[in-house]
């Protein structure tokens, strides 16, 4: 508050009569817009995960969380060791089926079931086919369809003709081209079937075999940890989103943040970066190299120590801000309607839109939708 305002208000206590020159209609009025906080916490439901049965000589994988890729695939493979204790990777190829569910019919009319009592639509599952046993392959480019809920992969030969489930491991890499013959870094999900037999399968960094690993995991690998804590808040045609200590990504992967309306239709704001620095190295730095680059600012061997996703709309006057969100709403003063903010952890080679590895979320608060905004 100025001095002469602070006089006034004091004498204003006394007399009951004030004046000043300040800006705002009294003490207590904001200096612009409101800031509207809410919190963002961890919903890892959609990693990509799964499972993995062996026997008969065949390994069945049944995945999740696979989204689709706009240029290479995802490849299977089995891991041994060889007379030198070193590491050898077979692709192993097999069938694949895509799971989903889709509105049920009435057998007799051929119209939509529905629930008599809900009025709910009623859900059946089926299937897609997209490679057969006569004609198996050693990949799979993911879905998008939010009706597909799983994908099977039934790996019953190798290409160097061995058993599949004599393997030490199966193995799970994101590629960036097709038909790898040798898997790239992104060795992201596996199962060490040589010492845990089949179960759930493991997501993050493979570290390779290990002869005296006794179960599923080694201290070799890296498990992507699902930790950290978000705030964020919206003032104006400003959302800012920090964390703290979220998980490093697993190689091939990064992180991205999006607005999701009612209805789910979704909005990038930005991929994750840095916060403000004074120090120009460290300031709004790109944060897409986090699973490699390690001398990133506030990168860990297993963490992003502090980082942040932020934007505005478009016509923002907000110092420092991109101002590459499009306004919906009412227009143009609008730009936030009722919905939520996610995290997404996605492919580097994933597809255009939205991903399926919503890691975390936060709803908007409702006032935001209800208030016309300005910057």
């Amino acid at each position: 508050m100025k001095p002469a305002c602070y006089l006034a208000a004091v004498a204003a206590l006394a007399v009951g009569v004030a004046g000043c020159d300040d800006d705002r209609a009294s003490v207590f009025t904001p200096i612009g817009p409101l800031s509207y906080d809410f919190t963002v916490a961890s919903a890892p439901a959609g990693l990509p995960g799964g499972t993995v049965a062996v026997g008969g000589g065949a390994a069945t994988l049944t995945l999740s969380g696979l989204r689709d890729l706009s240029s290479g695939a995802y490849q299977f493979w089995a891991v041994s060791q060889d007379a030198a204790g070193q590491d050898v990777y077979t692709r192993i190829f097999g069938s694949v089926v895509e799971f989903f569910t889709t509105p049920g019919l009435d057998p007799v009319t051929g119209g939509v079931l529905i629930d008599p009592v809900t009025g709910d639509t009623i859900f059946v599952t089926d299937s897609t086919v997209i490679a057969t046993a006569a004609s198996p392959v050693n990949s799979y480019t993911g879905y998008i369809d939010p009706l597909v809920f799983s994908v099977r992969i039934i790996a019953d030969s190798a290409g160097d003709g061995s058993a599949v489930d004599a393997a030490n491991t199966i193995l799970v890499t994101l590629e960036t081209s097709a038909g790898a013959t040798v898997p790239g870094a992104a060795k992201f999900l596996w199962r060490r079937i040589s010492a845990a037999g089949g179960g759930a399968v493991s997501f993050g960094n493979f570290g390779g075999t290990e002869v005296v690993d006794t179960d599923a995991s080694s201290a070799r690998d890296f498990i992507y940890p699902v930790i950290g804590v978000g705030r964020a808040g919206i003032r104006g045609l400003e959302i800012s989103v920090d964390f703290t200590r979220i998980g490093r990504p697993p190689v091939g992967f990064f992180y991205r943040g999006y607005l999701l309306d009612e209805d789910g239709a979704a909005t990038m704001v930005d991929i994750l970066r840095t916060g403000f620095s004074a120090v120009t190295v460290e300031n709004r730095i790109s944060l897409v190299d986090a699973d490699i680059d390690g001398l990133l600012p506030g990168v860990s061997s297993v963490a992003i120590e502090s980082s942040q996703i932020r934007n505005c709309g478009s016509g923002s006057t907000v110092p420092s801000c991109a101002g590459s969100l499009s306004l919906s709403g009412k227009a143009p003063f609008r730009i936030w309607v009722p919905g939520k903010f996610v995290l997404t952890l996605d492919p580097k080679n994933g597809g255009s839109g939205i991903g399926l590895n919503v890691v975390f979320e936060g709803d908007l608060p409702e006032i935001v939708a209800d208030t016309t905004i300005s910057s």
